[in-house]
């Protein structure tokens, strides 16, 4: 997406007066937003926003080590050396490296994007990806936590988290006073974001230079999946946060140079947890710890070096939830603290980024084509900043998977998102106005040959069931050609999400939820919209 945006006053560090204060400018072209309040627990806010700087820099990609101009002369010594007919025959290292390569050359590796920071009725958030799209991290700072002063203007801005900011964080102490302001406002002083203590002796001002970004369609795209994924049913585990330190550890003392290279949650009804780290089959038991598995399973995740991020917020956490989905599924962590909380998003394995990860938005909201969702239940979360889906349809007076749907529409407009920490909808414009209809999305070929399949008359509807645990199960036929007949089913939750689903076709037997409905499965969601 071609959009510039510039901060006006570039981020600086000044120092005199008996006050250190740091100041990081916000994007000019956003609305105006104020917020300004002493913290109560400046090493807490210290630790989530470090753990947040983590994030951004963040690349778990794959990366040859030789250098550029050393991989160019293998690869001519290698193509003088063999026939093109063995050209085809590369190792597998070599083969990854022309890759990453021709990815590097296109121009399609993540750029470092700054991060979206919102001032919400009851919380103050910063969002922001890492370098491969991979990780997403979020600082929820609670508003009751601090001592607010001067007025406040709810809103969304992005702000430049330079190495500036980085480097005035990491002084935060106890024995002095933080303050911490927002602001976008261009006619006032300060504007930005600012971290001030108060500290003796100093003098002296450091400043930074005013700069550009583009936002690339995958990182609106990356959102959008985020929200959406946060949706969906997860089986809930909350640890101490010494387990997660000894996880963290774990994987820093020790690296694989084999496959399998998951880490393997096994959850047993009415037992803690336990974690096995493959190869080695190490096995850790959480004592402990509670999960809400209603019968036995197995979880595999895979990326498992990206826990690392969440290592520097244990330190504030009092608990420790993991938010897992299913095998290969992505998934969450959290950790809480007193007044602050940091999130770790993961995509299911290191090279899915959250843009190219499965279509998680087909499996929480349906519409009937050509009909656009009702504008109320985005109107009445414009107006009151955050609600539940409940909340937001009894305001907006419409169903609950009407809401759904409508809030999902204006999440892939960059409108809004889902609060996995706080179970809320927020209303968070990631650019002024919101993203062009449809680029959120991005293409779908799943959800095209399924619209084909509806125009034609291929697909139909068997059946309808309603299940003993709750929920509908829904039945039906598709007759893709002469030689290829279908039966998927689906079974949606009261609120309208796919909480279970089945066919006989290749794509769901090779990827399963992992790659969101296959055509056949939203063939039978769009006639039941």
């Amino acid at each position: 997406m071609k959009l510039a945006l510039t901060y006006g006053t570039p981020s600086g560090v000044e120092t005199g007066g008996g006050k250190a204060r740091v100041r990081l400018a916000g994007a000019r072209e956003r609305d105006v937003v104020r917020w300004r309040g002493a913290v109560k627990d400046p090493l807490a806010v210290r630790e989530a926003l470090l753990a947040l700087h983590d994030v951004v820099g963040a690349d778990f990609r794959w990366r040859p080590r030789e250098s550029r101009a050393e991989f160019r002369r293998w690869l001519a010594a290698f193509l003088d050396r063999h026939a093109a007919s063995e050209r085809a025959t590369l190792d597998a290292d070599r083969r990854r490296a022309l890759e990453w390569r021709f990815t590097e050359a296109r121009g399609e590796a993540w750029i470092v994007l700054d991060p979206v920071v919102s001032v919400h009725p009851d919380q103050v958030i910063f969002e922001a990806f890492s370098r491969d799209g991979a990780a997403y991290g979020r600082v929820g700072l609670d508003r009751s936590a601090t001592t607010e002063t001067g007025p406040v203007q709810l809103g969304t801005t992005n702000v430049d988290f330079s190495s500036g900011l980085y480097e005035a964080v990491r002084r935060l102490r106890t024995i002095w006073k933080t303050e911490l302001a927002v602001g976008s406002d261009p006619e006032a002083a300060g504007e930005g974001l600012e971290v001030a203590t108060s500290r003796e002796g100093e003098g002296g001002a450091t400043t930074h230079r005013e700069k550009q970004v583009e936002l690339p369609d995958a990182w609106v795209r990356g959102f959008v999946q985020l929200g959406a994924a946060a949706m969906l049913e997860a089986v809930k585990v909350e640890l101490r946060p010494v387990h997660a330190h000894d996880i963290c550890r774990h994987l820093r003392l020790h690296r694989a140079k084999a496959s399998p290279r998951a880490l393997r949650w096994e959850l047993t009804p009415g037992q803690p947890a336990e974690v096995v780290f493959e190869p080695w089959e190490a096995r850790l038991v959480l004592h402990g710890s509670k999960h809400g598995a209603t019968e036995p399973r197995v979880i595999r995740t895979w990326g498992r070096d990206r826990w690392r991020l969440v290592e520097r917020a244990v330190a504030l956490a009092r608990t420790v939830e993991v938010h897992l989905l299913g095998r290969g599924l992505p998934y969450f962590v959290v950790a809480r603290g007193a007044g602050v909380d940091f999130t770790l998003g993961l995509s299911g394995w290191t090279k899915a980024d959250w843009s190219s990860s499965a279509r998680f938005d087909a499996l929480v909201a349906r519409r009937r084509p050509g009909v656009a969702p009702s504008p109320r239940p985005a109107a009445w979360l414009e107006q009151h900043r955050r609600g539940t889906p409940a909340e937001v349809a009894a305001g907006a007076g419409t169903s609950l998977a009407d809401a759904n749907a409508a809030l999902v529409d204006a999440a892939t407009r960059g409108l809004a998102i889902y609060d996995l920490v706080n179970g809320v909808w927020r209303w968070r414009p990631l650019v002024p106005g919101g993203v062009p209809a449809g680029l959120g999305m991005g293409d779908d070929p799943a959800e095209t040959a399924a619209r084909g399949l509806v125009a034609r008359g291929a697909a139909t509807i068997t059946g309808t069931k309603r299940e003993g645990e709750g929920g509908t199960r829904v039945s039906g036929r598709v007759v893709e050609d002469a030689t290829h007949t279908w039966e998927p089913s689906v079974l949606l939750s009261d609120e309208g999400r796919v909480t279970a689903a089945d066919c006989q076709c290749f794509p769901w037997k090779q990827s399963g939820l992992k790659g969101g409905p296959c055509a056949h499965q939203r063939a039978v969601l769009l006639l039941n919209a």
